[in-house]
């Protein structure tokens, strides 16, 4: 099965593929970056909590997706960063 060791004991929420053909996955454990050959988890000292959900993608293939602490993520120059946080 595709990637099963990478994502053994991880849930996964959420796949997109970007406008490079990357895959994205949000899961409980953070995103991963899958560029065709490799595995990648991408940190972000802004995410207050790292179970991801609700990846989207626009027109202009910027990704967003958010948190269980209510942050708006939007991938970046190839980094995420926080939008906005509702709530706080």
């Amino acid at each position: 099965m595709f990637a099963q060791e990478q994502f053994e004991g991880i849930d996964i929420y959420s796949v997109i593929q970007d406008f490079d053909h990357n895959y994205w996955f949000a899961t409980d454990q953070g995103i991963y970056l899958h560029d065709g050959y490799t595995f990648k988890k991408i940190e972000s000292s802004e995410m207050r909590s790292n179970s991801v959900f609700n990846f989207v993608i626009n027109s202009k293939g910027v990704i967003y997706c958010s948190n269980l602490n209510q942050q708006v993520f939007q991938l970046k120059n190839g980094k995420w960063a926080a939008q906005v946080t509702i709530g706080y």
